[in-house]
């Protein structure tokens, strides 16, 4: 029968497209570090310390010296850096500062609520208004063809189809088997 069999694969071509992987998380990383000091007009210390990590080991990712950084460690780095980055899609530079530095309706500082675990969901419930706009459903006129019946008949639907053709009584089946 069948049986299962090992296939052994070259391991130089995960080497290489892990490596390319590990390449491209660095870049992301640093690309993000980068974006957040032009947007929020922060150093990259206070960007450091906003989402949880140490410059140290962003140096150590510009180097080469971490090639893959940990997903726990930049997670909050990529959330922090789609939330702001919507932010300034949607209101622009400028104004989106000024947003941050107005007070939460928790009464604490946005840029603060930046640094906490679940700030940025908060603040994505108060930036909806500016972030997304309601969509407005356009009136589609009836077709030529469907007429509106009175509101009667509509209202009871439930109420039985009156057929023209009488009601049949169910056959039955002789009793002598034949």
């Amino acid at each position: 029968g069948f049986s299962p069999q090992a296939v052994r694969i070259h391991e130089g071509f995960y080497e290489k497209s892990d490596l390319h992987e590990d390449d491209s998380r660095a870049s992301y990383a640093l690309t993000a570090i980068r974006d957040l000091t032009r947007w929020l007009n922060r150093t990259q210390i206070e960007i450091a310390e906003m989402c949880g990590f140490s410059l140290r080991i962003s140096r150590y990712w510009g180097s080469g010296k971490i090639k893959a950084p940990r997903e726990a460690t930049v997670r909050r780095l990529h959330e922090v850096h789609a939330f702001v980055g919507s932010l300034v899609d949607a209101v622009g530079r400028r104004k989106a500062q000024e947003w941050l530095l107005q007070p939460s309706s928790m009464g604490t500082s946005r840029y603060e609520l930046l640094a906490v675990p679940d700030g940025v969901t908060t603040l994505l419930r108060e930036a909806s208004s500016l972030m997304f706009v309601e969509a407005s459903r356009p009136e589609r006129p009836l077709p030529q063809s469907v007429e509106v019946e009175e509101t009667a008949d509509l209202a009871d639907a439930y109420k039985p189809l009156q057929s023209s053709s009488p009601i049949r009584r169910p056959r039955r089946v002789p009793r002598n088997g034949g």
